[in-house]
């Protein structure tokens, strides 16, 4: 709670602070204003923080925080996890004073949350800014006529979301006179918001027994240790403990509501023979051997729900390449959810490895909104794509929204359905041996060329939530 005080020889007086309670959004503090022209506002609402089902990353390193003024009271005080008030807020008296954050790279931000001293005494008027730039800042949240809402906690500001590194704080006084001043910002990073794993309570809660994992089904490849360069990729998770239908790790692999949720980090380790990071099913057979059959023999599928709920983002060299024909010269996010997997090399000595990949590429950590659906391995480098991925025409695919897909091979020829409509098919012109299903999330285009331009780890990564899995062969 903050107490109210008064103001003596221009100076304000300073009060003890409690902490803020700021349950469930993880943020950061920041903050500025100046005067200058600014984008007119967007849509935007304010509401005290409360807790919520969803988690985020904090902003927590490679922050600076400047002013354009102060009595003393530094910006840094408003980033600072001092809960004493009398050195832990920001001041400057006057319109136009600011505070700017330098989140140090570009998030996708929806929301700040701000304690104001003396919140409950006065309304503060000020505007948020966010940009990519100081340069092009544009306001995503005006209360310069309407004001804080006079709460004794922390108000979250809610706004469009948009891509900024940096963002500030534009004041202009309050309702009791010219003073701008902040105990706390904080900035949540919306790009990394999930739906906060479910801790196994019963057996239905595991993402293995929701998608039915044993041995004989499917391994998990997926990671021990916190995410960061220091964790370990693990090809068979089985090998980590007795049950692997009851694997749970709140970081990579976990069940929310009737989805197991794949949560894959850019930047860290993988597999011998891939380089982008994967939590991932493998299928497997009879006495935990792995599956392997042939495309001309039978008829195989696999059928499984996916619901992306967040893209990575690539690396600066896929970013620039010509091949980035989606975005052209923007940075974008790429995923695969879903492949077929052949042999590196097959029977007639033709290197396959992925039959086909099915991939989502979107904006850049993009949470929501349209995507596309791409085509990668053999299929596309060989047949639809003439060297490269192919996007699927007529088919706008949307972040947050589940989608049924059907991967058949029979007859040597792969199929691809959305529900019961077909997305195209194609006759391999190869040996068709010793292949397999996989699913789950393995990120794309996150380790440059040769390593060249690789994307080095910073907490953002893919999302996938898989449900209704099933393989046949007949």
């Amino acid at each position: 709670m903050r107490t109210t005080g008064v103001k003596t020889n221009s100076i304000e007086l300073n009060f003890k602070k409690t902490t803020a309670l700021f349950l469930g959004v993880a943020f950061l503090s920041l903050f500025s204003c100046e005067n200058q022209d600014v984008v007119e506002a967007t849509t935007a609402s304010v509401s005290e923080a409360t807790s919520t089902n969803l988690t985020a990353k904090v902003i927590s390193s490679g922050i600076t925080v400047t002013d354009n003024g102060n009595d003393g009271n530094v910006a840094a005080n408003a980033i600072d996890t001092d809960s004493d008030y009398a050195t832990s807020r920001w001041a400057s008296q006057g319109t136009g004073k600011y505070i700017t954050l330098d989140l140090g790279a570009t998030y996708s931000i929806d929301n700040v949350a701000i304690m104001w001293y003396q919140g409950t005494a006065r309304k503060a008027y000020f505007k948020i800014m966010a940009g990519s730039t100081t340069s092009n800042l544009a306001t995503v949240y005006d209360a310069t006529s309407t004001g804080s809402n006079g709460t004794s906690t922390s108000e979250t500001y809610s706004f469009t979301k948009v891509s900024a590194r940096y963002v500030r704080i534009y004041c202009n006084g309050n309702s009791s006179s010219t003073w701008n001043s902040i105990i706390d910002v904080k900035v949540n990073d919306a790009s990394s918001i999930t739906t906060t794993p479910t801790t196994p309570t019963t057996t239905s809660t595991y993402p293995g027994v929701l998608l039915g994992i044993n041995t004989s089904t499917w391994k998990v490849n997926s990671f021990t240790g916190a995410p960061g360069t220091s964790a370990v990729y693990v090809d068979d998770m089985s090998s980590k403990v007795s049950d692997i239908s009851k694997y749970f790790d709140s970081n990579y692999f976990y069940a929310s509501g009737s989805y197991a949720v794949f949560h894959a980090y850019s930047g860290m380790s993988t597999s011998t023979n891939s380089h982008n990071s994967r939590v991932e099913l493998r299928e497997m057979t009879t006495g935990a051997k792995s599956a392997s059959w042939d495309g001309s023999s039978g008829t195989h599928t696999m059928t499984w729900t996916v619901n992306v709920d967040q893209l990575n983002k690539c690396d600066d060299y896929h970013t620039t390449s010509s091949d980035n024909v989606l975005y052209k010269g923007s940075a974008f996010g790429k995923v695969a959810v879903g492949q077929i997997h052949g042999p590196s090399t097959n029977s007639a000595g033709v290197a396959v490895d992925d039959i086909i990949r099915v991939q989502m590429v979107g904006a850049a950590n993009a949470t929501s909104g349209n995507a596309y659906l791409v085509i990668g391995g053999y299929i596309a480098e060989n047949f639809l794509g003439n060297g490269k991925d192919y996007t699927v025409p007529n088919f706008t695919f949307k972040l947050d929204t589940d989608y049924t897909f059907t991967l058949k091979y029979t007859g040597g020829k792969v199929y691809l359905y959305n529900g019961t409509t077909l997305l195209f098919s194609q006759q391999m012109d190869t040996a068709t041996d010793s292949n397999y299903f996989k699913a789950g999330c393995y990120l794309q285009a996150t380790n440059g060329k040769s390593g060249v331009g690789k994307y080095v780890y910073d907490g953002t990564g893919a999302i996938v939530k898989i449900k209704n899995l099933s393989v046949t062969h007949n």
